[in-house]
């Protein structure tokens, strides 16, 4: 969150979610949990688990993901696998189903299903793309169609304690969303990170990371105009 939500260019633990791509570069195994508390809406959460793990010689992760609130809400259980095509381009693909709930309306849910692209040059350069749902269908009468989305983002690795991220999202029938974020490690463990993203407001993120032999903590802020405040604990351990 601290970067702006822009993690479609980057090998991290959250790849599995990310882009799923960016596991065939990915050597090491870890679990990961994160929680977003909304201030604005009262009782809103964002709550996410992913692991990745070797299977048949090959990178895979398994994710759970929630939002919403009493009256409303969605989660995810989502499985990802990513395979090199060469030494610097890899794809990926995102498979699963989405639950809702609405109060007011019904319940059910619906399959997703997401494809990705990652690759990396000499120059510094990694970039990723990502097409999600684009058998986009209605989650009910009441409630509007879930949307077909494509994002395109890149990571400038400047040095190698400092990197910027920019990344685009478009989805359909929504306002072009824009993402970017600069992370710089102060000394050794220790992260600072800035990030923005706009589609019809300017927001402003920022947060701190802490390394810790196997276990790296991320704290985030995010002053969002539409939702109030948002603060993020993650929490990732290498296996």
């Amino acid at each position: 969150m601290a970067l702006g939500g822009s993690g479609l260019a980057q090998i991290d633990a959250w790849s599995g979610i990310n882009n799923p791509a960016a596991l065939a570069f990915l050597d090491a195994n870890f679990l990961s949990s994160s929680h977003r508390q909304v201030f604005g809406i009262e009782a809103l959460q964002k709550s996410a688990l992913c692991g990745n793990f070797k299977s048949f010689g090959q990178q895979v992760a398994l994710s759970l993901e929630y939002f919403g609130f009493e009256y409303f809400n969605q989660s995810k259980i989502m499985l990802a696998y990513g395979q090199k095509l060469s030494k610097s381009i890899a794809l990926g693909l995102r498979l699963g189903s989405e639950a809702y709930y609405i109060e007011a309306g019904s319940s059910g849910w619906v399959p997703s299903v997401e494809f990705f692209l990652f690759g990396k040059s000499a120059s510094k350069l990694q970039y990723g793309l990502a097409v999600k749902n684009p058998f986009s269908r209605k989650l009910s009468q009441e409630y509007r169609l879930k949307p077909s989305s494509f994002s395109l983002g890149f990571l400038y690795l400047l040095k190698k304690e400092l990197h910027f991220s920019f990344e685009a999202e478009s989805a359909w029938k929504e306002s072009l969303r824009l993402m970017s974020g600069l992370e710089y490690e102060i000394s050794k463990g220790l992260f600072f990170r800035l990030g923005s993203n706009y589609s019809d407001q300017l927001n402003f993120s920022g947060g701190a990371g802490l390394q810790w032999h196997k276990f790296r903590l991320n704290l985030s802020y995010l002053q969002s105009n539409a939702w109030g405040s948002e603060m993020c604990i993650d929490l990732n351990f290498q296996l």
